[in-house]
């Protein structure tokens, strides 16, 4: 379940639907009939619409308005990965397996892919918070668009890890996991990594959550490591 952004309401994908509860009282107030099942589920800044959409080979992506219950409209169909809406609320970002597809949410038509210069499939991605970056992390590396363009502004094939990037609340600044043992800074602006945050020097390691302080001056890792020689492994927060 997830929260709008206004925090009126609370979107509750189920076996039978959607549900839509009151963000204060809790109290059901709707329930989406959906035929899509195992759904991700995004909503716009408003709450007005909520975008929904299954991990399956053909099931499409659907639209749904909050106020009537009805379905609006559908953003294709394919292999689905993830889907999230703009801060701004203009456009759904719906990634697929190797490609990430922006769509106008008034309109309902396409405004562009994104495709990634890393080989391999998406594991994840994110939308930046003033609505002007996606960030990508794909089997084999990191991609940073804008998001008004469909070619990457940079690219970083070093086996990056599957976590999804995390934007600092400015969107000056995107965090991401490098060859699963550190944790890269970026710089927006100039593209040019800022540091390297090395969570473990064990034999397995890897950051499996990011998170981002409110003011940018801390970063959160949650942090699994293996020892092969003691076979002692360890979960902890950086």
């Amino acid at each position: 379940p997830m929260w709008s952004l206004d925090g009126r309401l609370i979107v509750e994908p189920s076996s039978a639907g959607i549900r839509l509860l009151d963000g204060a009282t809790l109290a059901p107030l709707n329930l989406l009939f959906s035929s899509v099942r195992d759904r991700a589920v995004a909503t716009t800044p408003d709450g007005r619409y909520v975008v929904s959409g299954a991990r399956g080979p053909t099931a499409p992506v659907e639209v749904w308005d909050t106020r009537t219950g009805a379905l609006a409209k559908t953003f294709g169909a394919g292999t689905f990965v993830d889907a999230q809406i703009s801060p701004n609320g203009r456009f759904a970002a719906i990634a697929r397996s190797n490609v990430i597809e922006l769509w106008d949410i008034a309109e309902g038509v396409k405004i562009r892919d994104l495709r990634s210069k890393s080989q391999g499939g998406l594991w994840s991605f994110a939308i930046s918070p003033d609505s002007r970056y996606v960030a990508a992390m794909s089997e084999h590396g990191f991609d940073l668009w804008e998001a008004a363009s469909s070619d990457p502004v940079t690219s970083v094939g070093s086996g990056t890890g599957r976590r999804r990037p995390v934007f600092s609340r400015d969107s000056s600044r995107v965090l991401f996991t490098d060859a699963f043992k550190s944790i890269v800074v970026m710089d927006v602006g100039s593209r040019a990594g800022i540091r390297s945050l090395v969570v473990s020097q064990r034999d397995v390691a890897g950051a499996t959550e990011l998170a981002y302080s409110h003011d940018g001056s801390l970063i959160a890792a949650g942090v699994y490591d293996y020892d092969n020689a003691t076979r002692v492994s360890r979960f902890r927060i950086l």
